[in-house]
């Protein structure tokens, strides 16, 4: 189904670019059968119309892309948060089970230690790869945001002069940046309080020593879960700005190109028998 779908995009898209190429030949050949005045004078439009786009691209600037990319971003985060969070119970169940926390003469201290640690690196694994998917996210919205800009430059620069064929622009494809992954620093020795709340095996599992355990240390990584993914989340953010402006400028000189090819063109045409 997907492969039908692509195929059915491109034949589409191949489509509109030999309908947009038969239009512009179409305008070519009928400047070169104009007559000597005739061409003087599209000379002379020819020249205004350049002139006008060639202003609307040297003011432009970027900085809607960009607004818009750091409210996405940080949207983005503020969800991750909120996804992760609302999985803290499983985390909780798995890392603190009874097959690990028994009284059978173990040092029961050591192994809420490691219980602590499993919670913690699965957390924390859980926020690096969710910073990750925000990547693929942000640069999805990178590509969409310059192809807006694209079909902004299209719909302006046709009404000045509709002969111009912008063709297509697609981003390049880009790593995913480096995150950390999240409670690496954090050990044992920040969670003594809510560690201490463990009495015995008995109490944890068939009271609600559990819970209250679970909610303690549910609260204390509210904070380090908040500076990870804002430090992260800069980190995200610093990085697709500055893909959203390397594209956007590469765009705008791949629009510049277009119509000075286009102009070079149509000049070259109704210049033939002018001079």
């Amino acid at each position: 189904f997907i492969q039908h779908e692509l195929i059915d995009l491109a034949c589409s898209s191949a489509e509109a670019a030999i309908t947009r190429a038969q239009a512009l030949l179409h305008e070519i050949i009928s400047a070169a059968n104009a007559s000597s005045t005739e061409k003087q004078e599209r000379l002379a439009v020819l020249q205004r119309e350049y002139n006008l786009i060639k202003e609307l691209l040297s003011s432009t600037d970027h900085e809607v892309e960009e607004t818009k990319l750091s409210k996405e971003n940080d949207e983005l985060i503020y969800y991750i948060h909120q996804r992760v969070f609302l999985r803290f119970s499983d985390f909780f169940k798995e890392s603190f089970n009874p097959s690990i926390i028994k009284d059978d003469g173990r040092d029961l201290k050591e192994a809420l230690r490691k219980c602590l640690r499993e919670l913690l690196d699965s957390i924390g694994f859980d926020l690096e790869q969710e910073m990750r998917a925000t990547s693929v996210r942000l640069e999805s919205y990178t590509s969409r945001l310059v192809n807006d800009k694209l079909e902004q430059y299209r719909k302006n620069i046709v009404k000045i002069w509709d002969a111009i064929d912008l063709g297509e622009y697609a981003i390049q494809q880009y790593e995913v940046p480096e995150y950390k992954q999240a409670f690496h620093q954090l050990s044992g020795d920040h969670f003594k309080k809510e560690l201490a709340l463990f009495k015995n095996p008995k109490s944890f599992f068939e009271n609600n020593d559990k819970q209250k355990m679970a909610d303690s240390i549910h609260e204390a990584l509210q904070q380090p879960a908040m500076q990870y993914l804002q430090g992260e989340g800069e980190t995200a953010k610093d990085y697709y700005l500055t893909i959203l402006l390397k594209e956007l400028t590469q765009l705008q000189q791949h629009v510049e190109r277009v119509v000075e090819d286009t102009f070079t063109s149509f000049t070259s045409v109704l210049q033939e028998e002018v001079d």
